[in-house]
Parts: C-alpha cells; sequence; structure tokens
C-alpha cells in the first residue's frame, strides 16, 4: 500500500512544478492576471488527471488484488483501502497545487 501511495502522490508533481514555473513567469512579467488563468487551468487539469489515474486503478483494483492473495476477507478490507486512497490521492493533489500557487506567488 505504501508503494501504491507513492505512485500515487508522486504522480501531479510535474504538472505542478510546470504550474508554479508558469504562474512565477507570468508574475514576473507583471501579468497577474494571466498568472490567474494558469492557476485555474492548473486545478482543472491536476483534479481531472487525479480522476482519471483514480479510475484506471479502480478499474484494475479486482485483478490487483487477486494477483496479491485468494484470501477473500483481506481483498474486501483491500477494496475499501483502494476507495479511500482515491479520495485521498485526489484531496492531495489539489492541496498540493493550491500550497504550491500560494508560494509562487511569495
Amino acid at each position: 500500500a505504501q508503494a501504491l501511495w507513492g505512485i500515487l502522490k508522486e504522480f501531479p508533481s510535474g504538472m505542478i512544478i510546470a504550474a508554479e514555473a508558469r504562474i512565477r513567469g507570468k508574475l514576473r512579467v507583471g501579468r497577474p492576471d494571466l498568472a490567474k488563468v494558469v492557476a485555474y487551468k492548473s486545478f482543472l487539469y491536476i483534479f481531472l488527471t487525479a480522476i482519471i489515474v483514480d479510475a484506471i486503478f479502480v478499474a484494475i483494483q479486482e485483478p490487483l488484488l487477486s494477483l496479491l492473495t485468494q484470501d477473500a476477507t483481506f481483498r474486501e478490507m483491500a477494496n475499501h483501502l483502494v476507495t479511500l486512497m482515491c479520495v485521498g490521492n485526489v484531496m492531495l493533489a489539489i492541496g498540493s497545487n493550491a500550497h504550491s500557487i500560494l508560494v509562487t506567488q511569495h
């Protein structure tokens, strides 16, 4: 579960860094209006990317869990865990993006 969480956590990092660089560039040239648009677009793109990655992972969770164990009780518990991890991944991606945008402005 820790390796899986690491993959989900690091997935949007590249987009967050790119958005940070673009926002910083727009603010440097005195275009806060465009920096605001870039910030909103990055929220949208990161949210959609997190949803898509989570949907793919939920779609393959049954075959993946059946490869890991044959215990039905453990697979049921892991199914609930995967759902919570996917929700947490979306929140983490949005929160990380918000944090990087706020830090970029200073």
